[in-house]
């Protein structure tokens, strides 16, 4: 099945021509840490010792210093919608496409958890104007300061869109309070590395799926290079997953105490540490089907690898693999039998 989805991205002029851009992305990103300037070196609990490098941050997560500006989010122009827009369209297109290699049932009734401003859901409902999309989020890890503002500008997007087929409710995918059988497709970006119950998520999204009715989750895991998201990230590969969280905190004191609040926070409760192994477990645990996991490996990562890296990495999570380490990008699709 695998090779069927590679098959028709390859023999897709608009998915091939995508999957070359990522590619050269892939290219600029070939981290080759060694000549980077080493600003001091750390040592953790049991004295390995790792060397600090100058700029490494920026090359993992390039922009970081944008989060802690704190600046207020401001209300969406219509060119504002538009650039979001674009940037997220890709998605869309890709999951709309993936899918019809699987079924070529219609999807009447849509649930996108962890939508934020709802705008991929606004997209797909543009595009599937029979189809019902439920875009469902929690507002209470935003700051009060900007709940208001977030949720008027969902309205503008709906607005922007004309799409009278979505709507937004406020919803946790670990206590839904979704009817059985209720979704004939649910769908994420860039949710399931922040989801702390992943085992109970799984049975909800199970229970809230109707017979036959599909899943397609992509999200950045914890372990791959940048899985340490902006907060995380450390100045040397994988600190984010090789350090205890002793280790993670002294870090924070000694290198960044004015992030000390925010980044301890965000990497003990935003955060969970799932393998691909155990995500494929909780899965199958939940009842569904698996029709793929790609993992979009990035082999010239293995340049910022140590001879101690995975093993740092396993002292702490041992069910961590190789592939963990080099797949900054998973997708989920699977199936309610």
């Amino acid at each position: 099945m695998i090779q069927r989805v590679i098959k028709f991205v390859l023999s897709n002029k608009t998915l091939r021509k995508k999957a070359v851009e990522t590619l050269k992305k892939v290219n600029t990103n070939a981290f080759d840490v060694s000549t980077l300037k080493v600003f001091d070196t750390f040592t953790d609990e049991l004295s390995n010792k790792v060397d600090l490098k100058e700029g490494l941050r920026s090359m993992v997560k390039p922009g970081w210093q944008s989060t802690f500006e704190n600046k207020p989010i401001g209300k969406l122009a219509n060119k504002d919608i538009e650039i979001k827009a674009k940037d997220v369209s890709g998605f869309i297109i890709t999951m709309i496409q993936i899918l019809s290699k699987f079924t070529d049932k219609e999807f009447q009734d849509v649930l996108e958890i962890g939508s934020y401003d709802t705008i991929k859901a606004a997209i797909l409902a543009s595009k599937w104007k029979n189809s019902k999309v439920m875009s469902g989020d929690v507002d209470y890890y935003f700051e009060n300061s900007q709940i208001e503002q977030i949720r008027e500008n969902r309205k503008l997007i709906q607005s922007y869109f004309g799409v009278s087929n979505l709507s937004f409710e406020q919803h946790d995918i670990t206590d839904s309070h979704y009817k059985e059988n209720q979704f004939d497709l649910t769908f994420s970006a860039d949710v399931l590395e922040h989801v702390s119950d992943l085992q109970k998520c799984f049975e909800e999204l199970y229970r809230v799926t109707n017979k036959g009715g599909f899943g397609y989750h992509v999200y950045n895991p914890f372990f791959s290079y940048n899985g340490g998201h902006t907060y995380a990230t450390l100045d040397f590969p994988w600190g984010h997953a090789s350090l205890s969280k002793s280790d993670f905190e002294k870090y924070l004191k000694k290198y960044r105490p004015s992030e000390f609040e925010k980044a301890s926070n965000f990497y003990l409760n935003s955060l969970n540490r799932c393998s691909l192994i155990e995500m494929e477990q909780h899965i199958k645990n939940s009842g569904f089907h698996i029709h793929a996991i790609l993992k979009e490996t990035k082999f010239n990562q293995l340049k910022m690898i140590s001879s101690n890296t995975l093993s740092m990495v396993q002292r702490l999570y041992p069910s961590v693999t190789i592939d963990d380490l080099l797949s900054p990008i998973v997708t989920i699709i699977i199936e309610k039998k």
